[in-house]
C-alpha cells in the first residue's frame, strides 16, 4: 500500500508539536480524526508504531519518517509563496519578541518586499535550535545558546539581559539580595530547567549554596509577569531595555548572576535578500533599544 501524502502531513504536524491534540488543533481537525489518520498510517508501514503517546516520544520508525518528511512540509509556505510570485519567510521567537518587536521589523521589511508573508512561531530557546536544525524556521530570534549543531550559525546582537527577580510592587523587599535571603518563604516562578535564563538563575544560586525549586513552570516570561502579578510568588526574568519595570510589578537585578545575549540563529540561506533584509531590520531594532 502507497503512503497517503496527507497522512504524512498530519504525522508530521503530530510530531512537530509532540502532541496529537496540538496537531489537531494547528490543522483544524477532530482529534479522533488524526488519531484515525495516524492508525492509518502505521497500517501501511506494516502496523509498526510511530510513536508512544505518555509521555509523547517517537519511535525510532518515528524519527526516521519524520526527519525523512520534515524537508518537504518544512518548506511548503516558502514554496507556495514563491509560486503565487510573493515571498516568505519562518521567523521563530518567545512571545515577547513577536508581540513587541517583529511588528515593526515586519514593517521595516515590507517597505522593500510588500508582498511579503510571515510565518511566525512562539517557542522556547530550545525548540527554536531544533526548529532552526530541521530547517522548519529560517531565523530564531533568541538567547545566545551555549552549543550549537554544526550547520546552525548563531550572531550576537550586543543585546546584554541581566537577570532580575519580580515581585509585586507592594512587596516588602526592596533588593534581590533580601529574597535570596528568605528564598524559602517564597513560591518560585519560572521557566523550565532547560532554559537558559534557568540555567543561569541555577549557575548564581548554586556559587551562593542556594537550593530554590520552581514552584510553577511556565513557558513564558509573559507567564511569569502574570502569575507574579496575581500574587502567586516571586518570578525569574531578565531586565528589558524597552521598559524600565513591567507594570505593577518590582525587577531586582540579581548581582553577579550571569546575563544572557539575545542573538539570531540560522542556517546557511546564501544570497537571499529578504532574509538579509530582515537580519538587517532585526540589527536596526536592537541597535534602538541599546541607544
Amino acid at each position: 500500500m502507497s503512503l497517503n501524502v496527507y497522512h504524512l502531513e498530519v504525522f508530521y504536524h503530530v510530531a512537530r508539536n509532540r502532541s496529537v491534540t496540538l496537531a489537531a488543533n494547528a490543522l483544524r481537525r477532530e482529534q479522533p480524526t488524526v488519531s484515525a489518520i495516524i492508525a492509518d498510517l502505521e497500517k501501511s508501514l506494516g502496523a509498526a508504531r510511530l510513536f508512544h503517546r505518555r509521555p509523547f516520544q517517537l519511535t525510532a520508525l518515528g524519527r526516521e519518517l519524520y526527519e525523512s518528511i520534515t524537508p518537504f512540509f518544512s518548506n511548503l509556505p516558502r514554496v507556495e509563496e514563491k509560486v503565487r510570485g510573493g515571498c516568505a519567510i519562518r521567523i521563530g521567537a518567545s512571545p515577547i519578541i513577536l508581540k513587541d518587536h517583529v511588528p515593526a521589523i515586519e514593517r521595516r521589511v515590507r517597505r522593500q518586499f510588500p508582498k511579503l508573508r510571515l510565518f511566525l512561531r512562539e517557542a522556547g530557546g530550545p525548540q527554536l535550535l531544533r526548529d532552526v536544525d530541521r530547517d522548519e524556521l529560517d531565523l530564531a530570534i533568541t538567547l545566545l545558546p551555549e552549543q550549537t549543531p554544526p550547520k546552525v550559525h548563531v550572531e550576537p546582537l550586543g543585546l546584554t539581559l541581566p537577570l532580575v527577580l519580580l515581585a509585586p510592587r507592594r512587596h516588602a523587599a526592596r533588593s534581590a539580595e533580601a529574597l535570596l535571603a528568605h528564598h524559602e518563604k517564597h513560591p518560585l516562578i519560572a521557566l523550565p530547567p532547560e532554559e537558559l535564563v534557568m540555567q543561569r538563575f541555577q549557575a548564581g544560586l548554586l556559587a551562593r549554596g542556594i537550593f530554590w525549586r520552581s514552584s510553577i513552570e511556565v513557558t513564558s516570561l509573559e507567564l511569569v509577569q502574570h502569575f507574579v502579578l496575581k500574587g502567586y510568588g516571586v518570578g525569574v526574568s531578565v531586565a528589558r531595555p524597552d521598559i524600565r519595570e513591567p507594570h505593577g510589578l518590582r525587577a531586582l537585578r540579581l548581582l553577579d548572576f550571569p546575563p544572557v545575549e539575545l542573538a539570531l540563529i540560522y542556517r546557511d540561506r546564501g544570497r537571499d535578500p529578504l532574509f538579509d533584509a530582515f537580519v538587517a531590520a532585526t540589527k536596526e531594532r536592537v541597535h534602538g533599544l541599546t541607544r
